[in-house]
């Protein structure tokens, strides 16, 4: 079963997606992309024997790519199941922490990769509770405390790069 099915490759221009497989078996492919466990999109096509396979999405959002793994599952006509996984890319990312140091109030750092434009958005209940915005060098961090009900909350960091590549990392924090 080695090499019947290749690793994915991939090519991502902001929210388009291109997966690319070349196939030595004739079947049913499978692709998923997952974030963690859910899985964001997928696309199924019929193989044939020798021949690459491309695979053409579009993401709802601009997913940071270091956060999504590209699944790709052949069965065969035979009955065979073959898998191959593959990040989707590098992070955009140097660092991300988000964390609460007291009840009610929450320090979040990141780091970009390069130099871009910076969002934190908390929300809680579906309401925006706080926010805040820099502009960075890939060697600054934005560092941001805030207030935040106790209750669970929703960090969604946004990341804007000079030429316009926009990524999106959403972590949740626990109640305290």
């Amino acid at each position: 079963s080695a090499g019947i099915l290749s690793k994915p490759g991939i090519l991502v221009n902001h929210r388009n997606v291109t997966v690319r497989l070349q196939v030595k078996a004739s079947g049913v492919l499978r692709v998923d992309f997952m974030r963690g466990r859910k899985r964001i999109a997928k696309c199924v096509t019929r193989t044939v024997a020798g021949r690459g396979v491309s695979c053409k999405i579009r993401m709802k959002q601009a997913y940071d790519p270091g956060t999504i793994v590209v699944r790709a599952t052949l069965k065969t006509d035979a009955g065979k199941v073959i898998r191959s996984a593959s990040r989707l890319g590098p992070s955009n990312f140097r660092r991300v922490t988000i964390r609460r140091y007291a009840a009610n109030k929450v320090l979040a750092v990141i780091t970009p990769q390069r130099a871009s434009f910076l969002t934190v958005t908390f929300t809680s209940g579906g309401r925006v509770r706080a926010r805040c915005s820099m502009r960075v060098t890939s060697r600054q961090s934005l560092v941001c405390r805030r207030r935040i009900p106790r209750a669970a909350a929703v960090a969604t960091v946004r990341m804007r790069d000079n030429q316009g590549r926009l990524a999106i990392r959403q972590i949740g924090i626990k109640k305290r």
